[in-house]
């Protein structure tokens, strides 16, 4: 008897449910969104992650683009490691709450560096629709320099 390697093109011919969830893992997951964002730095409002559920996937990948939480010049990249600086988390991108009366509201998660080897993953604990994607620090000045671009995926 003769074995048969199959591709995942192939697969997906055989097997049409391959094609819509290629994963081992049997995981049914659907993306909801799936679309690069434009981050601005200098608004508590930054980009606007609509209605979530509970269990959703927010999943985020490092694009392009600098911005800053201070100063006239965008020259942070939120997805670097910079050990030399001792306010290396005032640029970095931030899962928050929507803002109250234009103040920053709490943060739920730091996105760490190196986002743009390996995506960060963060699964929603309740039903929300006031989350937001923003800069860590600052983000009420309206003259913060730049912005950034990530890979959004919502799954659920």
């Amino acid at each position: 008897m003769k074995k048969l390697l199959l591709t995942g093109a192939l697969l997906a011919l055989a097997f049409p449910a391959f094609a819509q969830n290629p994963t081992a893992s049997g995981d049914q997951r659907k993306a909801v969104t799936d679309s690069e964002v434009k981050v601005p730095a200098n608004t508590p409002d930054g980009y606007p992650l609509g209605a979530l559920r509970r269990g959703d996937v927010i999943s985020l990948q490092y694009v392009s683009g600098l911005w800053k939480a201070h100063g006239h010049v965008a020259s942070d990249n939120p997805d670097v490691v910079q050990e030399e600086r001792g306010h290396q988390n005032e640029s970095r991108l931030v899962i928050a709450r929507r803002s109250t009366s234009g103040h920053a509201s709490s943060v739920i998660a730091l996105v760490p560096p190196l986002t743009a080897r390996t995506p960060f993953k963060f699964t929603v604990p309740e039903d929300r629709d006031d989350l937001v994607l923003r800069i860590n620090k600052n983000s009420e000045n309206q003259g913060n320099p730049g912005a950034v671009t990530y890979h959004l995926i919502i799954t659920r």
